[in-house]
């Protein structure tokens, strides 16, 4: 897109205003992307908050892992593993081994 840098901020300032956390939830690949007869091994995902949006929470799963991103102002919150710290010990409460057969209910983190 081509426009002034004075309307695009101004665009971004105005439909960020209602949102102050940004959401993203991708669903990766279910086998892995070879290049060169290597297989590649993980898959990033970012995105940056802008204008009134503080908080940005990412989350991808690929082949056999699920990656967990957070980016954060610091005046919304000094200490962002907080948060990552809770939301991992939730997802891997889903995953819990059950002890009578010593086998888990699905993959971990």
């Amino acid at each position: 897109m081509f426009a002034p840098y004075a309307l695009m901020n101004w665009f971004m300032m105005l439909t960020s205003k209602p949102y102050t956390m940004a959401f993203s939830n991708i669903p990766g690949l279910l086998k892995p992307i070879t290049y060169g007869g290597k297989k590649s091994v993980k898959m990033s995902i970012y995105f940056i908050p802008s204008g009134h949006t503080g908080m940005a929470l990412s989350c991808i799963s690929y082949v056999d892992y699920f990656k967990i991103t957070l980016t954060v102002d610091d005046t919304i919150m000094k200490d962002p593993e907080v948060l990552l710290n809770f939301i991992e010990k939730n997802i891997r409460s889903c995953y819990v081994t059950d002890p009578g057969t010593n086998s888990s209910t699905g993959p971990l983190l």
